[in-house]
């Protein structure tokens, strides 16, 4: 028992380690490529390198120690993701990689000679590729919380499945508003960060971040009924609601006490169904072993992330002000926006991960059954590999003066 806690102890802080980088260079490289179409100094667009190459390399770094994370003590998961998902798995990587390279390389050529055509292709390219990455990763979760395109097959040995049609298995039925809350998610992470690194806040930051809140607020909101209509279960952890079949009411905090929570009832009926009396389905409805064990930890992230999106509309509020005031004042609501940002990403990924439990494949495979027999020498190289990946580069990084070279490379 406690092998298998350290094992997943193991696995946790290797997604961990690696799931913010993803985000960090596909929205830095975005807003990236939104600086290079306008008429933004070269010097101020140097600034923008060396962050997203060493974001780059720790994206791969930790990702293919993840990969191994995967192999050895997932086994039976990715045997089961790898019959099904091979065609797009074996594709990805090399792909994106090589969509790095070529682009990183004309990005370095664009900044020697000061072409912004090529600038514009380079920095496009390189969020092009980085959503390579991000749309495989999603539809393979999107799999897991609700499978498609597959078929059960039974025979003596127990069950298999197969797969019949490779397209209903990407595009899921929750893929596409999955991905969009991803992206979107991205964005403002690394858009805010670009913005600080680069010291340049104006009235098209702020324009840009207003649009993606409010895309996000309707994205997040169908996210939340495709969660009803395909994951009711989940659902009714989110919201905490638990009568069997009754109208629902909205909390207001990230807390299951009603002492000290604030609620609207029967708003998440009204939500979901413009009607506050619409009875939905609760936690009661299901069978114990079906629900997740971390219903209080679900709830609260689940909370803690919406909570979250309210609180940037307030910070927005605040830039959007000061959209052509002074560095200083700007810079410190871009903090509280980066730290803001990363919060809520976890809270929404961390809510999703474990409100599906005790399923990693919903109705197909179990959490339990997915994992091999924990070893302790399978955990502490787990442990060591992980640190590695994450150390590694930004020990190399500062022992070979790599952001000196980089700047170099760029002719500044």
């Amino acid at each position: 028992m406690l092998l298998d806690t350290l094992s997943r102890w193991s696995f946790g802080i290797t997604i961990s380690l690696h799931y913010i980088f993803p985000l960090l260079t596909m929205g830095g490289c975005f807003w990236f490529f939104i600086q290079s179409l306008g008429r933004a100094p070269w010097s101020m667009l140097r600034r923008s390198v060396p962050p997203l190459v060493l974001f780059t390399a720790l994206g791969i770094t930790t990702g293919y120690v993840l990969k191994w994370h995967f192999e050895k003590i997932w086994t039976p998961y990715y045997e089961l993701i790898g019959d099904v998902f091979y065609p797009l798995l074996g594709l990805e990587a090399p792909i994106s990689l090589a969509g790095f390279a070529l682009f990183y390389f004309l990005l370095f050529r664009a900044f020697k000679n000061e072409d912004r055509r090529l600038l514009n292709l380079a920095t496009g390219g390189l969020f092009f590729s980085t959503l390579i990455s991000a749309s495989v990763i999603t539809a393979v979760n999107s799999w897991m919380q609700f499978p498609s395109g597959v078929r059960i097959i039974s025979n003596p040995l127990g069950n298999i499945i197969e797969r019949f049609n490779l397209w209903e298995v990407v595009m899921s039925p929750t893929f596409p508003i999955r991905f969009a809350h991803v992206l979107l998610g991205a964005l403002v992470l690394g858009g805010a960060w670009q913005m600080f690194n680069t010291r340049r806040f104006n009235s098209r930051a702020a324009v840009f971040l207003w649009l993606i809140w409010m895309i996000q607020f309707y994205v997040g909101h169908h996210h939340a009924g495709e969660v009803y209509a395909y994951q009711p279960e989940k659902f009714a952890a989110f919201e905490g609601h638990e009568e069997v079949y009754g109208p629902a009411d909205l909390f207001l905090l990230p807390t299951k006490d009603h002492r000290v929570s604030i609620k609207l009832k029967g708003m998440t009926s009204f939500m979901m169904y413009n009607d506050g009396n619409q009875p939905m389905y609760g936690l009661d409805a299901w069978q114990e072993h079906y629900l997740t064990d971390l219903l209080d930890t679900v709830f609260a992230s689940y909370h803690v992330m919406v909570l979250i999106h309210f609180l940037l509309f307030g910070v927005f509020i605040y830039l959007w002000r000061k959209r052509e005031g002074s560095w200083p004042s700007q810079a410190w609501a871009l903090v509280v926006t980066i730290a803001a940002a990363t919060v809520a990403n976890y809270a929404g990924w961390y809510t999703t991960e474990m409100g599906r439990q005790p399923w990693i494949v919903r109705g197909i495979m179990t959490t339990q059954d997915a994992s091999s027999p924990a070893r302790l020498d399978t955990i502490y190289l787990g442990v060591a590999l992980s640190l590695t990946a994450f150390i590694s580069p930004i020990v190399l990084w500062r022992i070979f003066g790599i952001k000196r070279r980089i700047k170099a490379l760029l002719g500044s």
